[in-house]
C-alpha cells in the first residue's frame, strides 16, 4: 500500500497489539505463512501482550499485505471477529458502569486515545438518527483498517448491551467488495458502501438502551484511574493533535483555525506559535489532511468530484480541482483513472 506516514516531529503513532490478537491464525487460515509477513518488523511475541504498542504504520503494512497477497476482501472484520468488550482494556472499566449505551458510547469517545493514536471516533447526538463516526487519520486509512476500525467498538458495544443493541445501518466511505454477505452476517443490519461517514448509525432507542452493570460511584472511580493512567502517556506533537482535530472537522465540511484551536483550548496565535517551533504552519498541516483524504477518496470510493470537494471543504468543484492539479499534477478526474488502472495492474 501507499501513503502511510510517520510524524515529522519524530512521534509515532502506535496501536495496541490486541488490534492484531488473532493474526497469526487468520493468516495461516488464508494460506499466507505469518511469521514470514512478520519479520517486516513486528515480533510474533509482541502480540501476546495485548496492552503491548506497536508502531501504527508496521501494523497497517501488515494488515494490508496480507490482505493484497490473499485477495481477503474482509481482512478487517476477520481480524474483529474474536474481540469482545474486554478487549477495549482499561475504558472498559468505565464503559461496563456508564447508564446507558450512549454514554458508554460518549466516553468512548472521549478516552479513545487508550485505544491508539490513530483512530477518531465521535458521537454527533443531534437528531433521531445519530451518527457514530469511526475514522483513520490520513496515511494509515486503508479499506482494511477502517472495517477493523468500525468493527472493533460494534464487537464491544454489541457485548456490552448483551447483544441487545442494534444499530440501524452501519457505514464506509469506500466502495463495495465483491461480495457483501460477509459484512453483512458480520453487523447484523443494513452496512452502506460509498457512503457519507465511516462508522455506525443509530436511532434513540439504541442509544437509550440501559447498560444492567450502570453504577454511577463505581463510574467515577473508573474515570478517575483512567485519567491517571492517560497522563502517564506521553503527549502526541501539537501537529499530530492538529492533524486528528483538522481530520475530525473536515468530516464536517470545515476546518478553520478557530475551530481547531478552541478544540484544543488554545488561541489562534498560541496554536500557530506551538506549530512554529515544530517547523510547520496550519496551513501546512491543513493541506497535507486534505492532501491524504482526497486521493484515498478518489482512490477507493465511487463518490462523486462534487461529493468530495465538499468533503474536503470546497464549495466547488473548480475550486477543488485547481487546489488538486496543483497538489498531484493532473485534475482529479484523470488522477483516479491512472490510479484505477495502476490498482488492476
Amino acid at each position: 500500500m501507499s501513503g502511510i506516514q510517520v510524524s515529522r516531529t519524530g512521534y509515532v503513532p502506535q496501536v495496541r497489539a490486541v488490534a492484531l490478537t488473532n493474526y497469526i491464525e487468520v493468516a495461516i487460515d488464508l494460506g499466507i505463512d505469518p511469521y514470514q509477513m512478520l519479520r517486516a518488523g513486528i515480533a510474533p511475541e509482541d502480540l501476546a501482550d495485548p496492552e503491548a504498542r506497536l508502531a501504527a504504520d508496521k501494523a497497517v503494512r501488515l494488515v494490508c499485505e496480507t490482505a493484497y497477497r490473499s485477495g481477503c476482501e474482509h481482512l478487517g472484520l476477520l481480524l474483529a471477529a474474536p474481540r469482545d468488550f474486554a478487549s477495549l482494556g482499561h475504558i472498559s472499566l468505565l464503559l461496563q458502569h456508564r447508564s446507558t449505551m450512549r454514554d458508554a458510547m460518549v466516553s468512548l469517545s472521549k478516552h479513545q486515545a487508550m485505544l491508539n493514536d490513530i483512530v477518531d471516533m465521535s458521537l454527533e447526538d443531534d437528531g433521531e438518527t445519530t451518527p457514530f463516526r469511526v475514522d483513520i487519520l490520513h496515511g494509515f486509512a486503508t479499506r482494511e483498517t477502517l472495517e477493523l476500525a468500525v468493527a472493533v467498538p460494534f464487537k464491544a458495544l454489541d457485548d456490552l448491551s448483551g447483544r441487545l443493541w442494534h444499530p440501524a445501518s452501519i457505514h464506509f466511505r469506500h466502495c463495495a467488495p465483491s461480495d457483501v454477505s460477509r459484512h453483512r452476517r458480520f453487523f447484523r443490519t443494513q452496512v452502506q458502501f460509498d457512503s457519507h461517514f465511516n462508522g455506525i448509525l443509530c436511532d434513540s432507542s439504541a442509544l437509550a438502551l440501559p447498560i444492567r452493570s450502570a453504577n454511577a460511584h463505581l463510574a467515577r472511580h473508573a474515570e478517575k484511574f483512567i485519567d491517571l493512567v492517560s497522563d502517564r502517556r506521553s503527549p502526541s506533537a501539537i501537529s499530530d493533535q492538529v492533524r486528528r482535530v483538522v481530520h475530525d472537522r473536515l468530516s464536517k465540511g470545515v476546518a478553520t483555525i478557530e475551530q481547531v484551536s478552541a478544540r484544543l483550548g488554545l488561541h489562534p496565535r498560541a496554536l500557530q506559535r506551538l506549530l512554529a517551533q515544530e517547523g510547520t504552519t496550519y496551513a501546512e498541516v491543513l493541506n497535507d489532511v486534505r492532501r491524504g483524504l482526497a486521493s484515498h477518496y478518489l482512490s477507493s470510493s465511487d463518490h462523486s468530484i462534487l461529493d468530495i470537494a465538499i468533503a474536503l471543504g470546497y464549495s466547488t468543484t473548480s475550486a477543488f480541482s485547481r487546489w488538486f492539479a496543483g497538489e498531484f499534477g493532473k485534475p482529479p478526474a484523470s488522477w483516479r483513472r491512472a490510479a484505477t488502472v495502476t490498482a488492476r495492474h
